[in-house]
């Protein structure tokens, strides 16, 4: 189960580096996709149509497809084999368990199980975090000791099968809560400023509006504006 978890890693690297090479080469002769979404259906069907300026530059651009196309089925057909083992491997109780967890797919289950084994060859966590590269490195002199990132020294392809399991356990970025948050606390004359540098901006930015008239083109309103207009603000009569 290890190597054919190695042989996959080592098919995904490759099937990277071969699409690389592809956007590469349509990159150097000014080919480009109107498409948003790359290695989907309606890309695939528009590299089938690219017609490159010479027959030999056609003969090494249908190279690179067909390079891309031999990897994919070879991943899919990893994948299924690592499907089927697993079902009768002995430790499929374990691969089952670790599925049950959050953040625990398929691929970083087998992983970690076929490249750590059974966890009880290791008495105490410490060591298994040794094994695994999880040690934070230290730097030591006399009475100083300052302790630094991860020593990375373990086995990489558990370790990166844990990291990728641990993305959904990591809680969502708060950035635009806490700008929101200052934003409303911000003065009235902060915000009025705020406004006042978005409709120059605008103005500078639309020179087809008649002068005397208000701009076109305006930017859009931050979300602590609640959607209101973002130029100067009237006042207030008195």
């Amino acid at each position: 189960m290890r190597d054919l978890c190695r042989a996959r890693d080592e098919t995904i690297r490759a099937l990277q580096a071969v699409q690389c090479q592809r956007k590469a080469f349509l990159l150097r002769h000014d080919i480009r996709s109107t498409g948003r979404a790359t290695w989907r259906p309606a890309h695939l069907r528009w590299l089938s149509e690219v017609v490159c300026p010479t027959p030999a530059q056609q003969i090494g651009c249908q190279a690179y497809i067909r390079a891309v196309t031999d990897h994919t089925e070879r991943l899919e057909r990893l994948e299924q084999a690592r499907t089927d083992q697993v079902q009768t491997w002995r430790l499929a109780p374990v691969v089952d368990a670790l599925q049950a967890l959050r953040g625990g797919p398929c691929t970083v289950a087998v992983t970690t199980v076929a490249e750590r084994g059974d966890r009880t060859q290791f008495a105490h966590p410490r060591p298994l975090r040794h094994s695994l590269g999880f040690t934070p490195s230290a730097d030591s002199t006399g009475e100083r000791r300052q302790q630094g990132g991860i020593t990375t020294t373990g086995n990489s392809h558990a370790r990166r099968a844990l990291v990728a399991g641990a993305w959904p356990l990591a809680p969502p970025p708060k950035s635009a809560g806490l700008c929101h948050d200052a934003w409303r606390r911000c003065p009235r004359r902060a915000k009025r400023a705020v406004g006042r540098r978005r409709y120059d901006a605008a103005n500078a930015t639309d020179r087809s509006a008649p002068e005397g008239k208000m701009p076109t083109r305006w930017l859009s309103p931050s979300r602590g504006n609640s959607g209101r207009f973002c130029g100067p603000w009237p006042r207030r009569s008195r």
